[in-house]
Formats: structure tokens, sequence, C-alpha cells
């Protein structure tokens, strides 16, 4: 094969190599998370209001699974830290739910997100986190997928907490 058409195959693989991984990895929706308009007490119940948006061309389906957490928080991966950088310390209920998983049974119940619109949900961060008092950077995320994958993982924006002994 000649130098040029070589280099014109080679071209040619890679931009469609490219395009392939780029549209893999677009966002079929986007999750933005609510902080509080005022500080946070300490042993007070927190619950944070996340938006998910509909990004993408076509319709998404949600699944709501009834069990232990009926709210979808458990749907979130929740990532809490201290100003040091050290995460959160789960709850006794956490704790209990990571160390005794409960198997999914029963419906499931499902809807619809239309392209463009968006939905509102509250997150009970105080029902799996301890938080004590300081400053907290928060982010949730969770899987574009039925089966969770590294590469379709959605991420929210940062958000800081005061939480007031």
């Amino acid at each position: 094969m000649k130098p040029l058409n070589a280099f014109i195959v080679g071209a040619f693989m890679l931009y469609s190599s490219f395009s392939l991984s780029t549209s893999y990895a677009r966002q079929l929706f986007s999750l933005t998370l609510h902080a509080p308009n005022e500080p946070v007490k300490t042993g007070s119940e927190l619950s944070l209001t996340i938006t998910v948006t509909n990004t993408s061309d076509h319709n998404l389906s949600f699944g709501i699974a009834p069990g232990i957490a009926p709210d979808q928080t458990m749907s979130y991966n929740i990532e809490i830290r201290d100003t040091r950088g050290q995460e959160a310390p789960p709850t006794p209920f956490l704790r209990d739910l990571r160390e005794h998983p409960t198997p999914t049974s029963g419906s499931v119940f499902g809807y619809t997100l239309t392209p463009g619109n968006s939905y509102r949900e509250q997150l009970a961060i105080t029902r799996l986190y301890v938080l004590r008092s300081g400053k907290y950077t928060m982010q949730v995320a969770r899987s574009q997928e039925p089966r969770p994958n590294t590469a379709a993982i959605v991420k929210s924006n940062t958000i800081t907490i005061t939480v007031d002994g």
C-alpha cells in the first residue's frame, strides 16, 4: 500500500474509533444537585433535591423498585467528604444495607422522561450518613444503564453543605 493511502486509511480508522467512543460516552441525562439555602443543624434531617434532565433525543425509562429504601436514594452513588477529604461515616442503616443487601423482588414501577424534560427527587442523606459539625462537599452519580458500567456513569455538580453544631 502506498504511504499516502496507508495514511488516509489510518486516519479514517482513528476518526471512526474516536467518533464511536465519543458517541458511547455521551450522557443521556444530567444530574443537578441543589444545596440548601441555610446551614444544617447537627442531628437534624437532611434531604437534598436532585434534578434529572433528559439530555438525549429520545425517551428514557427509569425504574423504581419498592423495598427497604422506597425512595430513590439507593439509585445513586452518594459521595460526601469533609474538609480533610475524609468520607462521612455511614449510619447503622447504611452499614446494615451494605453488609446484608436485600435482593429486589416484586414489581418495578417505571416512568418515562421525554427529551428536554426534568423531574426532581429527594435524597435522604442523613438516613445514610452521619454529618457532624463542619463543611462537606457532596456529589452524586447514577448509571445510565440498568447494569452499572463505569463508562456510562453520570455525575452531578458538586455542592458544599455547612453543618452547625
